[in-house]
């Protein structure tokens, strides 16, 4: 199986593993002096909730 290493919040793993892939999501660290705010980019509006 190939592993498909992905940065973007909008590409769910479920569909990369639907075609038969194996997904490993790359999260950037913040900057230096940069404050780690929790993300919500790629969040389902409900789940937040």
């Amino acid at each position: 199986m190939k592993t498909i290493v992905y940065s973007c919040p909008y590409v769910p793993a479920e569909w990369i593993a639907a075609h038969g892939l194996l997904p490993r999501r790359l999260v950037p660290l913040p900057a230096e002096g940069a404050s780690i705010a929790p993300r919500a980019e790629g969040l389902c509006p409900y789940a937040r909730a």
